[in-house]
């Protein structure tokens, strides 16, 4: 979860399998918790992490380029003219993650 929206963390639990793991990579605004109930009869694992290494941001950017890992529909396009929006959507948690297209 990377997206710094509460959404992100709701979406995380719904589509996480039974045993899997969540990866908190950014704070949000409400910031109040996890659900117990969804972590303890999934069996989950939350794990926070600051800043991936280098070998991780490989990786993912392997998952993501191979279409191992379907991101689609989970990030909203903004023109770089909207930016200010973007980040009002974001706080807002109207959306779970701000693209910026230059150009």
């Amino acid at each position: 979860m990377t997206s710094g929206a509460d959404k992100a963390l709701d979406v995380a639990l719904r589509v996480v399998r039974k045993g899997g793991k969540i990866l908190v990579f950014s704070s949000t605004p409400r910031n109040t918790g996890y659900p117990n109930n969804e972590i303890y009869y999934k069996e989950l694992t939350v794990l926070g992490s600051y800043s991936p290494s280098p070998k991780d941001l490989k990786d993912s950017f392997d998952l993501l380029t191979s279409h191992k890992v379907n991101v689609k529909g989970l990030t909203t396009v903004y023109p770089l003219e909207k930016v200010q929006q973007a980040f009002d959507d974001t706080v807002a948690n109207k959306i779970l993650k701000a693209y910026i297209k230059i150009g």
